[in-house]
């Protein structure tokens, strides 16, 4: 019989010729791993009658090939978790490469490295961060990366399968009156589930909306402290960028109520300073 046809012992177990080979034993063994693949097993169907058998085993080669199948299926299962909770989490295109790996040695200021490494250290205890319920309040002047550290923070968080929202005030305001639209997709109850059950809440920019006193302002300051207040009940971290620390917020006009739960919900605080990066790149 010529080499790589197939043979077959019973209805239930073939071998193939190629990668098999019958052994002195009279089983058959795998060629490569030299591990027995089929065997021969008697077999008593009434009293006093026996009948032989052939039975499939695996051999090394075959668990090998059965781990790493596993494996990729795994892989395939969490990378599309992380694609679904990728495309859920408003994480824009312009960040979503950003990464702690990816930072450029120009970047690297005292104050940064030392920002860098407490965001690191956040995400390798995530877990711990969302048990606790540990947000972040990070403030600083425009364009010293701020926006990418974070953006670096929630992608890292996403890896792990985390559910992330990476938004601003600005922008969820926005959802909010879209909902007012006779042919609006959600409405405001659904835009507030997400934000009381997402795991983690990015608010980047916290400072920029307006909180004067037309009706307005008004509107938005009330709806500002509804989506921290409803942040704040549930327990569950929110990270907070701003261009002014929390007490030039809280004199801005935001409000007491919110800029005291602010300031207890985020027990990491910190400040980025260095040079405008935007700028700089604009000028070379």
């Amino acid at each position: 019989m010529a080499e790589g046809t197939i043979r077959k012992l019973s209805d239930t177990v073939s071998i193939d010729l190629a990668k098999e080979m019958l052994g002195k034993d009279g089983m058959w063994h795998c060629r490569k791993c030299g591990e027995v693949t089929a065997r021969r097993i008697r077999m008593q169907t009434i009293p006093g009658a026996r009948r032989e058998r052939w039975i499939r085993c695996r051999c090394a080669c075959d668990e090998e090939k059965a781990r790493k199948a596993q494996e990729e299926a795994i892989s395939r299962e969490k990378k599309a978790k992380v694609e679904e909770i990728r495309k859920r989490s408003m994480m824009g295109d312009r960040y979503g490469d950003a990464r702690f790996s990816t930072v450029t040695e120009d970047a690297r200021s005292e104050s940064f490295i030392r920002t860098l490494e407490v965001l690191q250290d956040y995400s390798e205890n995530a877990s711990k961060m969302l048990e606790r319920g540990t947000g972040i309040y990070l403030y600083g002047p425009t364009g010293v990366g701020k926006t990418y550290l974070l953006a670096a923070l929630a992608n890292e968080l996403m890896e792990c399968m985390h559910t992330v929202l990476f938004s601003s005030i600005a922008e969820i305001l926005k959802r909010i009156r879209g909902t007012w639209q006779k042919d609006a997709k959600e409405d405001e109850e659904a835009i507030f589930a997400e934000i009381r059950t997402v795991e983690f809440l990015f608010l980047d920019d916290i400072g920029q909306e307006n909180f004067g006193i037309s009706g307005s302002d008004n509107w938005t300051r009330e709806k500002t402290y509804e989506l921290v207040n409803a942040r704040y009940n549930s327990m569950r971290p929110t990270i907070f960028s701003s261009n002014m620390s929390l007490e030039a917020l809280r004199a801005k006009g935001i409000g007491q109520p919110v800029a005291e739960r602010i300031a207890e919900m985020t027990t990491i605080r910190l400040e980025l300073t260095g040079v405008n990066r935007r700028r700089r790149r604009n000028a070379v």
